[in-house]
């Protein structure tokens, strides 16, 4: 009954990062409900499904639906939320003459850390504001840590590079500064601070 009531809300997103967060958070109401109902099922980890009793009482096509339904929803989530901004992370090796190609890539390092700083600022406003439950929570930031940290740290050891000492005019955010304001999503009424 909750999972047909549920799916019926399914039909009404449109795609936005938002709408994502809503169904990976019904999904996870879901599978806590679930487990408030099946006690058995305590021991079965939403995220790698074994064969538990849980398995026999709902089968096991259930458990692996609403696993990949939260996997889908996690990865359409960073797609629409955060691939644009890996995009301005992304290093340009094109060019041959070595002098000038450390002067172009310094302006367009320049320019794509700005933009960077600025999205990154809106976003993290932005879905701060949002509420996802614990779990889903957890997941989601654990999720863009892993694909935001590689290329952030990435390109500002690059900027480094071609920089030097100076590129720290330029670094609004530092790894540990990144991870603080990602840890501040998804908590919905309570105000992210600086």
């Amino acid at each position: 009954m909750l999972e047909n009531h549920l799916e019926a809300k399914y039909k009404i997103y449109t795609g936005t990062s938002l709408d994502y967060v809503a169904l990976m958070n019904n999904t996870t109401y879901i599978r806590q409900e679930t487990l408030k109902h099946f006690p058995s099922a305590r021991f079965m980890d939403f995220g790698r499904v074994k064969q538990y009793s849980f398995a026999g009482i709902s089968g096991d096509d259930w458990i692996q639906k609403h696993t990949e339904k939260f996997q889908q929803n996690l990865e359409e989530y960073q797609r629409s939320s955060w691939n644009e901004m890996l995009g301005l992370l992304k290093l340009d090796n094109n060019n041959s003459n070595e002098s000038m190609a450390n002067d172009v890539a310094f302006e367009s390092m320049k320019e794509k850390l700005k933009l960077f700083n600025v999205q990154f600022e809106e976003m993290c406003c932005t879905q701060s504001k949002w509420f996802a439950c614990n779990e889903t929570r957890r997941k989601i930031i654990v999720s863009i840590e892993n694909m935001l940290l590689p290329a952030y740290g990435s390109f500002v050891g690059r900027l480094q590079d071609v920089l030097g000492k100076a590129a720290y005019d330029y670094i609004q955010y530092g790894m540990l500064d990144i991870i603080a304001r990602l840890n501040r999503l998804f908590l919905g009424s309570k105000r992210m601070h600086r």
